[in-house]
């Protein structure tokens, strides 16, 4: 039985996106289709010539596919990121976490599922530490130094197994059964384990004339901070709200850190902020932490990462192991942009 040349195309596509997913990541493939959201006419399609050089066609290798994931269809992209800022971008997806992991625990094989409670904010960890020469002076302070040292080098080295490993069964003590599951909360599975590294004193601000006005400790050794929408404005702020007793103005807490802070984990409590809204630098305590990391609920199953690197937006999910930019021109942003994120980690500029 033979095909047309068209399906031929799109079975060898498939077949190669099957087994090099991140190879060939389609998203490119969006620059040669109708855009119906633009109400494009599906008799007018754009063409897209292949460059040549003295009437033969240039060699195109995979690694310039790869490269159309990175920069995704917005034709202006490639100007806009020098070559130490694709070289890290490949790193970064080469090392593209994979749902769940196999372990080995006593000389017995584990089956670890839903671990996209923890590979988004574990994979920011070695991003840090890729951006930040002297990050490792925080890495130091962790009680777990030694452990998390390791598994930095196992994502090095792209053994994220290994790495899983480390985390859930020598840092969070997991028991070791036959099957481990870690769905639920990322808080359990990551974020309070750096709570103690984040912890403050929270002053209050009230009335310019209130004797309480900067002075008065309304909260010793808090560690959760909160992203939430107040009067249409998008804060970072605490879960703390009362009314000063004296001048009977509400209260705003300003927060001064009780040590040096370089990370911070965010935690949504507004179902109804979305990732292009959260605030790429903020200040606290008179230093400032620029935007890292967001997470987002895909679905009561499932977390998305979304990486703000280069002051852009990039969508990382590890059912599909995929890193792609987001921009303004892909269905894909328009899609993510109405899901609620979940947490959101700071590093500090």
């Amino acid at each position: 039985v033979c095909c047309c040349i068209h399906i031929a195309s799109i079975i060898y596509y498939l077949s190669f996106y099957k087994h090099y997913p991140t190879k060939l990541p389609w998203i490119h493939l969006q620059s040669i289709l109708v855009d119906t959201t633009k109400r494009e006419p599906a008799n007018n399609p754009r063409y897209v010539q292949n460059n040549r050089f003295n009437g033969e066609f240039q060699e195109n290798n995979f690694e310039n596919i790869k490269n159309d994931s990175i920069e995704s269809n917005d034709n202006n992209s490639q100007s806009n990121i020098n070559e130490n800022e694709i070289r890290f971008l490949k790193e970064i997806e080469e090392r593209v976490p994979a749902n769940g992991a196999l372990i080995q625990v006593n000389n017995k094989t584990i089956n670890v599922t839903n671990t996209c409670s923890l590979d988004y904010l574990l994979f920011s960890f070695w991003i840090i530490n890729k951006l930040i020469p002297d990050f490792m002076q925080y890495i130091e302070s962790l009680e777990f130094k030694d452990f998390f040292n390791e598994i930095l080098n196992q994502i090095e080295l792209k053994n994220w197994n290994m790495a899983k490993k480390i985390w859930i069964i020598d840092i969070l003590k997991t028991k070791a059964t036959r099957n481990i599951s870690l769905f639920g909360a990322e808080d359990n599975f990551f974020v309070n384990s750096f709570r103690k590294y984040q912890q403050f004193t929270v002053y209050q601000l009230c009335r310019n004339d209130c004797n309480l006005n900067s002075n008065a400790i309304v909260q010793n050794n808090g560690d959760s901070l909160i992203i939430k929408r107040i009067r249409n404005e998008i804060k970072i702020t605490t879960s703390l709200y009362q009314k000063c007793r004296n001048c009977k103005n509400n209260i705003s807490p300003m927060i001064r850190f009780n040590q040096d802070t370089k990370v911070l984990f965010v935690e949504a409590v507004s179902r109804n902020i979305y990732y292009d809204q959260v605030p790429t630098l903020i200040e606290i305590d008179d230093l400032n932490y620029l935007l890292l990391c967001i997470t987002i609920n895909r679905s009561e199953q499932h977390f998305l990462g979304i990486y703000y690197l280069f002051e852009k937006f990039y969508l990382c999910d590890d059912l599909s192991q995929t890193f792609i930019l987001l921009n303004n021109n892909n269905k894909i942003s328009s899609d993510i942009s109405t899901l609620s994120i979940s947490t959101v980690v700071y590093i500090r500029s």
